[in-house]
């Protein structure tokens, strides 16, 4: 058994460390003609990692000690393990107790090319004073909606995705963040206007929707003058977006294989 490892940085423990918990298993670590992969840290290092190991099944295993002013935080998310589990989870996954759990990934085509992300793409304004201004069509079957706002920026997202953008208005409010089970969800970031209709006719307006999982979400920017795209799976910095260029948002026909031992 091979498997490849990726251990983050903000673990705290030396990846050499984590090698003799699978070397002590009959496990050997590679880079290549491996099984499956271990990705070791927050949802964040698996967002960064996950699409370029998505050919094999993939392990996630949350880092201990996520805690805010006393506070267990529940990442958007649900990994297979906690650190402190791994040695029995590699155990259970040698002995073949394990199920495949099978999570979307999110595809952008942007001026000719496609992205990817595990989990979101969200875009927010640079470092400028001015807002936003967008029309975003989402398709969701038989209704048409289409959605203006002057915002800081709107999210596109899947269930495993951003558990803080979306739900940025349940905190605010003291409320339980709500996420979405399942299709799409788009948020404006803090808006300042928003105006919807739907299939033509004007509706009350809506700072976040859940749509379904066929639904193909197409943003067009009116006004900008600096704005970044965040979620391409590996790019940390943003990448900037023209006004002029449409974004066009759907679930890509691929999935994800995370691993769960039983």
């Amino acid at each position: 058994m091979k498997v490849n490892l990726i251990v983050s940085q903000s673990v705290k423990v030396s990846p050499r460390s984590v090698e003799r918990l699978f070397v002590k298993r009959g496990i050997r670590i590679a880079r290549s003609g491996y099984d499956y992969t271990v990705i070791i840290g927050g949802d964040g290092t698996f967002f960064d990692n996950a699409i370029r190991c998505r050919a094999k099944p993939i392990l996630f295993v949350r880092k201990t000690g996520d805690v805010i002013n006393g506070a267990s935080i529940k990442h958007g998310l649900t990994a297979s393990v906690n650190f402190d589990q791994i040695g029995s989870a590699l155990t259970k996954i040698g002995n073949g107790a394990f199920r495949l759990v099978k999570e979307p990934i999110l595809e952008l085509a942007y001026n000719g090319r496609k992205y990817y992300s595990a989990g979101d793409f969200f875009v927010e304004r640079g470092l400028v004073k001015q807002a936003l201004r967008y029309h975003a069509l989402i398709i969701d079957g038989g209704e048409r909606i289409d959605t203006y706002a002057i915002s800081n920026g709107f999210i596109v997202t899947t269930p495993i995705g951003s558990t803080g953008y979306y739900s940025y208005v349940d905190i605010l409010n003291a409320r339980k963040p709500r996420g979405i089970s399942n299709g799409l969800g788009f948020a404006h970031i803090l808006p300042t206007k928003v105006v919807d209709t739907i299939n033509s006719e004007a509706t009350k307006y809506e700072i976040r929707r859940n749509v379904g999982p066929d639904a193909k979400i197409t943003v067009n920017f009116e006004r900008g003058a600096e704005q970044y795209l965040y979620g391409i799976s590996g790019v940390k910095e943003g990448m900037r977006i023209r006004v002029g260029t449409p974004l066009a948002f759907r679930m890509g026909d691929e999935k994800l294989s995370v691993l769960r031992p039983l």
